[in-house]
């Protein structure tokens, strides 16, 4: 889970962050974790 930022950061660095939705979630992850590099919430991916 740390390594979700870096990852966001990583698609930004090289120009392809905007191409793709990212979403992350599971049990441990909250929205004040989530909020800053997620594109949407959902209670499930089907909901999006």
């Amino acid at each position: 889970m740390p390594q979700m930022k870096e990852v966001i950061e990583a698609l930004t660095e090289y120009g392809i962050r905007t191409e793709s939705k990212i979403m992350v979630g599971d049990a441990p992850v909250t929205h004040e974790f989530a909020d800053p590099i997620e594109d949407g919430t959902t209670k499930t991916p089907a909901q999006q």
